[in-house]
């Protein structure tokens, strides 16, 4: 039943096949990825009024399905009274600018061990029932088939640093979603 609902989801669109680019604003972008975002632990946004105002274009389905499974993950790691922050902010060195978002959670953080494997299909550290393995693998995916990437930083007994940078014009071209990822930089 858990696949079948997520093939629909992806199916109506939060993948990006058929999805063209659109153009929103930062501010809309963060806040379609929150939504249906649990209430605990808490989701804390830092956003600048002109981060939030800077327009982008992207597959807005795709990017706020990427950006919530990252979350959410947070989320699954951190303690329920230890909210997850985001901050997001335009970096606009040179004649590319781009779009940062920062995940932070205060969970165990991962091993090298974890940190090595993360991002690969089918692998998970939640207990059984609780994750598929994919959510990191599909995030990337679509972070990368955009033109982006997926920093991971992370210390045990400290938590986990996700940086999302993607352009902020995104090129129409080939369906992200057939373009194998990369290695996950760490």
């Amino acid at each position: 039943a858990r696949c079948r609902g997520i093939l629909d989801q992806m199916a109506g669109g939060a993948g990006t096949v058929g999805e063209g680019i659109e153009v929103r604003t930062v501010g809309a972008v963060v806040s379609d990825c929150l939504t249906d975002v649990r209430a605990t632990p808490p989701v804390r946004v830092d956003l600048t009024p002109d981060a939030a105002a800077t327009h982008v274009r992207l597959p807005p389905r795709a990017v706020a399905q990427a950006l919530r499974s990252l979350i959410t993950n947070a989320q699954d790691a951190s303690p329920p009274e230890q909210p997850v922050h985001i901050s997001a902010s335009v970096d606009r060195g040179g004649d590319a600018r781009s779009l940062r978002l920062v995940i932070i959670d205060r969970g165990a953080g991962m091993s090298a061990d974890v940190l090595a494997r993360v991002g690969e299909p089918f692998y998970t550290t939640k207990a059984p029932g609780r994750g598929m393995g994919l959510g990191m693998y599909l995030a990337r995916a679509v972070v990368e088939g955009i033109g982006g990437t997926l920093i991971i930083e992370s210390t045990p007994g400290r938590g986990t640093r996700l940086t999302v940078v993607i352009p902020v014009e995104v090129a129409a071209g080939p369906d992200p979603a057939e373009a194998a990822p990369a290695p996950i930089a760490r």
